[in-house]
């Protein structure tokens, strides 16, 4: 899979080449080429979504990829050996994997009040990047966040509040099929934390893998990423 940066050094040595030729002519086999190239950078993450999509349609996410599907998800991306291969959700969850190394975020959302009790396992679960000593996880003055209109969501994360989705015309009464494809949105806002307020966030957490793709601590279990 190629780089952002190797297909603009491609694109630049392809327009140098066309420009050494006659002004009034076109080197249509670059511009195959270039558009080779694209569709191979780009279609990675198009075939890991149509894998994911495939998989839960068949019942592979018993959970709908709710948190709960973590592990499936993990084996699912670990057989398919799919570099970058992640999932996000509106609750906030994201999980995936890149090369030898898993990655995941607990559903819910950041900006929380620092007294809130079910929100202190995130809270407490940072260290220091350069002592490795445990420190608290608190958003610094300008970050943003998701906060909830009407409060901080439910235990995932997810915004209580709801309302028809911009762009929409209201449907008649009468019309089952409009009513059916009506599309109602989470309500919410992105807002910047404050020099004066005391905030949490939660975490994107990086994780060792054993040799089935599951996270692990295990001594001895762990994959060596530089191993083949």
């Amino acid at each position: 899979m190629f780089s952002p940066a190797d297909i603009c050094r491609f694109i630049l040595i392809s327009a140098f080449a066309t420009l050494g030729s006659d002004a009034r002519s076109f080197n249509f086999e670059i511009e195959k080429r270039i558009r080779e190239r694209l569709d191979s950078f780009l279609s990675g993450p198009v075939d890991a979504a149509k894998v994911l999509s495939a998989f839960r349609d068949n019942d592979g996410f018993p959970n709908s990829m709710t948190a709960a599907d973590r592990d499936k998800f993990l084996s699912l991306a670990y057989s398919v050996r799919t570099p970058l291969v992640y999932f996000g959700l509106e609750d906030g969850t994201c999980t995936g994997y890149y090369w030898s190394n898993g990655y995941y975020r607990e559903p819910g959302n950041s900006g929380y009040n620092i007294d809130n009790t079910r929100m202190q396992k995130h809270l407490r679960s940072c260290i220091d990047g350069e002592t490795g000593a445990e420190t608290w996880c608190m958003l610094d003055a300008g970050s943003s966040y998701v906060a909830c209109r009407g409060g901080e969501g439910d235990e995932t994360g997810l915004c209580g509040q709801i309302a028809p989705c911009p762009g929409q015309t209201k449907c008649d009464p009468a019309d089952v099929d409009c009513d059916a494809t009506f599309k109602w949105c989470r309500q919410y806002d992105i807002v910047q934390n404050s020099e004066t307020a005391s905030v949490g966030y939660i975490p994107l957490t990086n994780f060792c893998i054993n040799g089935k793709g599951q996270f692990s601590q295990e001594p001895g279990a762990i994959i060596d990423p530089n191993s083949s």
